[in-house]
């Protein structure tokens, strides 16, 4: 028995003498003489030698022994361990001691059931740990972590291992567990905060996507794991990911009771059953969301309280479709649940004013506003400069007609005979106010400014932020007739007008404008008005240049986007927005508001690489059903706004992921075939987006300016191209096919109207196109590189679907990865690379610019609006950009965005 007790007391020294060792290097420079315990859970607590008092007592008491030795027991372990000099001890070191104490006194049989106990509870523990994670390996590296609220334990890395669990499931991981565990923990110190540990250890798993994409969706994964516990209390080691579901149904009740409680939230979302819409939240659909996209959401969308956020994803989807099927009045769960899984399926989406705004106590839903400036002080201070701040402040952009504004030279009669100095200082001045109105993380507001060609300060205003680095707060946009171009064609002279002298001008177009414009340039050769005459050509190349030298002006054609509108009763399109796509009337009582809703195309391209139809016309019923919602629930910054928002009820839908879908259907963006599937795709959506407007008129009844209206004589945009033929008298070359039944359309709309004057525009959202992990709109894409903006820099990786074809044929080597990451994603460059792969993916300034510009056309003949187009160039020229843009015109297109050189 003494040799029992003596090899006993040997192991207790020994597991005490390595605890001393592998502790003394994490301990150096620790002022803390108290003596502290190291839980099994890595928690560090003081020292306590009460319950060790208690644990003994308890020993005692098993075996019907008289317990008053425990304090001594106690007392006894606790000097042997102060007096072994150390600043801390783990829990099992001290239960040897015990047990050791025990022995040494001869109380064996109250020793037996102390190890008996702790054999228990060591089985117990380790069934548990087999359950969660049987392949878990310790390691050896131990991480002295301290917590903001003063606390401090040691980190082992158990958490870390059922991260990578959830992380990885169904990813095509080139690494093992351990091997990303590894590549995780590294550059973590052994001494650390838990703010650092956790920024570190993302870091580590983002920086893995630049080897193999798919590490963006196993990081983004990392950081929800962190969230849910942030958010809702949930705990990954604890609960783990099965109660992830129950936690967030728990969590959503509070955080839409506190919300409203808080004035965050709309108090009718207390009106929805909310146990019905907790039932539906799919926490899986958080799987496929990648980094970028979450930064996104992290960075202004989820919503937030005193830096603490109080969503997760899939709260955040739910709020938002919630908050658009507020003023329904019929089934109203019913809908929202629909609304809500066709958001976390990545089937549609919206603005990111809605994705803020959705739910929200005064809601703010505009992705953007059109308006038009009079020439009067009053119109330009008020209209111009300070409405304008309360439309920017929520919205994506502004965009406004400037033209009424009278120029340079100008006599102002109630100025004792003063000159105005045009538009440029008033511009600067709205410049100015949106450069000051800060909106979080959407920066600066952004407006462009519309000026006719003809209108006497054109050429001072291409000198409007030339040379700019970076696109500015508010740009300039020509807005230009078919006459230009005709006299341009002709190498004719054109006449600038001082607009006050020319009134009416601006508010005509097409053969209209076309004879009042040459009755006031025979009244300025009369010298009746002021009138200056440039060659066509000279004010092109004018305008060309500044383009060249990034002054961001912008290209927009007046005639085809009022020729083809289906509004022209109610007046003239001065304008569109600051992207370009939206052409609506404005006037001096009415602000066009803009909201937006995108089809997410990869999600309807099935197996086959064919577009779902059934699914698309769905998709697109509840985005106009929505959007129409969204017009009734939106807080209008202006009575103009609301004015016109409630007459016209017009929307805005485009689609995100052109490019990816056209990668699918493995076409590339200008072949013939991808412009065959262009094609389809814009008669699809404005089909299927005007059916549900008509079926929405039956329900709700139709928009009030129906009554006049191109829709009210049975006229479809594909209509309209032939009365822009007519008007220049010249062939536009666009293919008229059509694939469904249009005159079954049309004796719909004739029957029941129609719910929105407006539906179709390929607008563009770049947050909406990062949170859903798209190309932004229609555009090709700029880069096969995915950036991510991190606090350490811009981390980028190879786009998903050009990885996954890498895999494919066996070229995801480093080598080549390095090829692509220093050509900046250029495939041209990298020889290993096969042709075929080289063309699908080739980026926006490589592409034909015929073709691309035919694309664009064959699109545009469907819409009711216009689409974002950019003139994109390695190397642009005078000559190059004015074939682009005549080209453009002659195919009957509408507007363009700033030109890009890459």
């Amino acid at each position: 028995m003494d040799t029992e007790k003596t090899i006993a007391a040997d192991k207790v020294t020994t597991s005490i003498q390595r605890a001393h060792e592998s502790l003394s290097t994490l301990m150096a420079g620790l002022n803390d003489d108290a003596l502290q315990l190291i839980r099994r859970n890595g928690q560090v607590v003081p020292w306590n030698e009460q319950k060790i008092e208690i644990a003994v007592r308890k020993a005692f008491l098993s075996q019907n022994m008289d317990s008053s030795y425990a304090k001594e027991i106690s007392r006894e372990v606790s000097e042997r361990i102060q007096t072994a000099g150390l600043s801390f001890v783990n829990i099992e070191d001290v239960q040897d001691c015990v047990q050791e104490a025990l022995m040494r006194r001869g109380y064996f049989k109250v020793a037996e059931a102390y190890i008996l106990y702790r054999s228990a509870r060591k089985k117990i523990r380790e069934e548990a740990a087999q359950r969660s994670a049987a392949e878990d390996k310790r390691q050896d590296a131990i991480v002295f972590v301290k917590c903001d609220d003063g606390q401090s334990f040691f980190w082992n890395g158990v958490d870390l291992r059922k991260r990578i669990l959830f992380s990885k499931i169904g990813l095509p991981l080139n690494l093992s567990d351990g091997e990303i565990e590894n590549e995780v923990r590294s550059r973590i110190p052994s001494e650390t905060t838990a703010h650092d540990l956790r920024k570190q250890i993302l870091k580590n798993a983002t920086q893995l996507a630049t080897l193999n994409s798919h590490f963006s969706f196993f990081a983004a994964r990392m950081q929800l794991s962190y969230l849910y516990e942030d958010v809702l209390g949930w705990n990954i080691v604890d609960e783990g990911t099965d109660r992830l579901k129950a936690f967030h149904q728990k969590y959503f009740r509070d955080y839409i009771r506190h919300g409203i409680q808080n004035h965050q939230l709309d108090k009718r979302l207390q009106e929805f059953n909310l146990d019905r819409l907790t039932e539906a939240i799919d926490v899986s659909a958080d799987l496929d969301i990648d980094s970028v996209a979450l930064a996104t959401l992290l960075k202004g969308h989820l919503k937030t309280s005193v830096n603490k956020v109080l969503e997760t994803p899939q709260i955040f989807w739910m709020r938002v479709a919630m908050g658009l099927c507020l003023n329904e009045s019929h089934d109203r769960e019913v809908k929202a649940i629909q609304l809500y899984s066709l958001l976390k399926s990545r089937r549609i989406c919206f603005g990111s004013p809605i994705l803020i705004s959705a739910g929200t106590d005064k809601a703010a839903l505009a992705n953007a506003y059109v308006y038009k400036v009079s020439d009067s002080l009053e119109s330009i201070m008020h209209r111009g400069i300070a409405e304008n701040a309360f439309l920017s402040k929520k919205a994506n952009s502004i965009g406004g007609a400037w033209t009424a504004v009278r120029g340079k030279g100008c006599e102002i009669h109630d100025n004792m005979h003063g000159c105005s100095e045009g538009i440029l200082p008033f511009l600067k001045l709205h410049s100015g106010q949106l450069e000051a109105l800060n909106r979080g993380f959407k920066g600066p507001g952004k407006g462009c400014a519309y000026v006719e060609i003809w209108h006497n300060d054109i050429l001072s205003l291409q000198d409007f932020n030339k040379k700019s680095h970076v696109e500015p707060a508010l740009t300039c946009a020509q807005w230009i007739p078919d006459l230009f171009f005709q006299r341009l064609q002709k190498e004719e002279d054109w006449t600038l007008f001082r607009s006050n002298e020319v009134p009416g001008l601006h508010k005509c177009f097409g053969s209209v404008f076309e004879a009042k414009y040459c009755e006031y340039e025979n009244r300025a050769e009369e010298g009746e008005i002021f009138g200056h005459k440039v060659p066509a050509k000279s004010l092109w190349q004018t305008i060309l240049n500044a383009q060249i030298e990034k002054n961001f002006s912008r290209i927009a054609f007046k005639d085809a986007c009022n020729l083809r509108n289906t509004q022209k009763h109610t007046g003239c399109i001065h304008a569109s927005d600051a992207l370009g796509d939206v052409t609506l009337n404005s006037g001096e009582d009415e602000t066009a508001p803009v909201f937006s809703g995108f089809v997410l195309l990869p999600a309807h391209i099935n197996k086959n690489g064919n577009l779902e139809m059934a699914k698309l016309k769905e998709s697109l019923y509840w985005l106009v059903r929505a959007l129409d919602n969204a017009i009734d629930i939106h807080t209008y910054p202006s009575e103009s706004a609301r004015m016109a928002a409630k007459r016209h009820r017009a929307v805005s839908i485009g689609v995100m992921g052109l490019q990816e879908a056209l990668y699918l259907k493995n076409l590339a963006y200008d072949s013939y075939d991808g412009i065959e599937f262009h094609d389809e795709l814009a008669e699809s959506l404005e089909y299927f987006a005007l059916e549900s407007s008509q079926t929405l008129s039956q329900e709700r009844s139709s928009y009030p300016s129906y009554g006049g209206s191109l829709w009210e004589q049975g006229q479809m945009p594909l209509d309209t191209l032939d009365t822009l033929e007519r008007e220049r008298k010249t062939k536009i070359d666009v293919p008229r096919h059509a694939r469904l039944d249009w005159n079954a359309l049309r004796n719909k709309i004739l029957a029941n109207g129609l719910r929105n004057s407006h539906l179709v525009a390929l607008g563009s959202d770049e947050n909406t196109a990062k949170i859903c992990g798209l190309t932004d709109g229609p555009a090709p894409t700029l880069s096969n590189l995915v950036s991510l903006i991190t606090e350490d820099g811009t981390l980028r990786y190879l786009h998903p679907l050009l990885f996954n074809e890498l895999q494919r044929v066996n070229l995801a080597d480093v080598k080549t990865l390095e090829q692509i990451f220093y050509f900046d994603g250029n495939l041209t460059h990298v020889e290993t690379l096969p042709a075929d792969l080289k063309k699908k993916y080739r980026t926006a300034n490589e592409l034909d610019p015929n073709l691309y510009l035919q694309a664009a056309a064959q699109r545009q003949k469907w819409l009711d609006q216009s689409q974002v187009s950019l003139p994109c160039f390695s190397l642009p020229s005078v000559q190059a950009l004015s074939s682009f843009y005549l080209k453009a015109w002659k195919l009957g297109l509408k507007t363009f965005g700033p030109l890009l050189s890459l």
